[in-house]
């Protein structure tokens, strides 16, 4: 396992450049854009309470225009070749690896777990989109013979995949998620954690260049499950790890 040694001297120099304020807008159809309510969420240090980003804070409407990006992209993405999303989703990997230490100081600062916890959580996020890269060429199709009959399974991509995630490994259960439905010409709405999302935010500004508009869709949409991703009309399935209060707001379109 590859994690870089960090000195006490080094952590306070990274702490002291990666705590300075930024902010973030939704990141809809390959562009960071505000909010319809106008309405922000600040993203605070728990150790300090220092304000380290102010995020938009997004209703039904922003809910609609991330959506609707992500089912405008998938016809394109959906039939890109899978030699072409390996390269895509290794490329992702190079950039976490890249800015490895910078990451898991934001999870630090955002989350509240130790440095050392924070690298390790980061360096198994690359290892998320290495795996999935090579598991881009196995989503094929398969036929069984039976005396008396064939059976023919063919597999396509599925459609725009909503995904919520928690705040307690924010970027690693964010590579968890996306990598698998990028493999399988998925695309995505997602939904970090309006309290922790400070790593994620920064990571999808790092690989925006990457991906091809609307592909990847990603919102601090406040009360996400009952402002339209959960039922919306384009959406084809859904991904989360939440907690129950979350889960029980997603539970009640199925009963």
């Amino acid at each position: 396992m590859n994690i870089p040694m960090m000195t006490l001297e080094n952590s306070k120099a990274l702490a002291q450049r990666i705590g300075q304020v930024r902010t973030f807008g939704h990141f809809i159809a390959g562009q960071w854009v505000e909010g319809n309510s106008g309405e922000t969420i600040e993203l605070y240090n728990p150790a300090t309470r220092q304000i380290l980003a102010h995020i938009q804070s997004g209703n039904a409407e922003d809910v609609d225009r991330a959506v609707n990006a992500a089912h405008e992209a998938f016809p394109n993405w959906s039939r890109t070749s899978p030699m072409e999303r390996q390269r895509i989703l290794l490329a992702i990997a190079d950039r976490l690896k890249r800015r490895q230490s910078d990451f898991a100081m934001m999870e630090t600062l955002n989350n509240g777990k130790t440095i050392v916890e924070a690298l390790i959580d980061i360096h198994h996020c690359s290892e998320q989109f290495e795996f999935y890269a090579g598991a881009a060429f196995h989503l094929k199709g398969e036929i069984h013979d039976h005396p008396d009959a064939s059976i023919l399974v063919h597999r396509d991509p599925i459609g725009v995949v909503a995904q919520i995630i928690p705040w307690n490994v924010a970027l690693l259960m964010a590579s968890m998620k996306l990598g698998p439905a990028l493999a399988a010409g998925c695309t995505v709405v997602l939904k970090p954690a309006e309290t922790v999302c400070l790593s994620v935010l920064e990571f999808i500004k790092d690989i925006a260049d990457l991906l091809p508009p609307g592909v990847v869709n990603v919102g601090h949409f406040h009360r996400f499950t009952r402002d339209g991703a959960e039922n919306h009309s384009v959406r084809e399935r859904q991904h989360h790890s939440a907690n129950d209060g979350t889960w029980w707001q997603v539970r009640q379109y199925y009963l």
